[in-house]
């Protein structure tokens, strides 16, 4: 089954769409950090975002796809997503999570600093 999910910042909140159905909004400030792989510098298209929410629940957008053919506009897109949800949460790169490397998942830990 494929999935269409588009995110979106306003000044506030951010958004999932899923489906261009089902609309989810989150304050800006309910989100402590997020996993993904350095989409910034590493060419991938596969998706492993995981977003971490202040209530201590998780947003999981992730791929089912194990293709190893990276396509090029989705890895621009992440790209693309990575810089963005910096700069709109005020995030930076931490430090990485050798577990989550180990398990093949975005292992770089965004957040704001403190």
């Amino acid at each position: 089954m494929t999935k269409t999910i588009v995110v979106y910042f306003d000044q506030c909140f951010f958004y999932i769409e899923e489906n261009k159905k089902q609309l989810k909004k989150y304050k800006k400030t309910d989100i402590s950090g997020f996993y993904s792989y350095d989409y910034e510098r590493v060419e991938k298209s596969f998706i492993s975002i995981q977003i971490k929410l202040s209530n201590g629940k998780n947003i999981n957008l992730t791929d089912t796809s194990t293709s190893q053919t990276i396509d090029k506009e989705k890895a621009k897109l992440l790209r693309r997503f990575l810089i963005t949800a910096k700069k709109e949460l005020n995030f930076s790169f931490v430090n990485k999570n050798s577990l989550r490397s180990i398990q093949k998942l975005g292992a770089c830990w965004y957040s704001r600093l403190e």
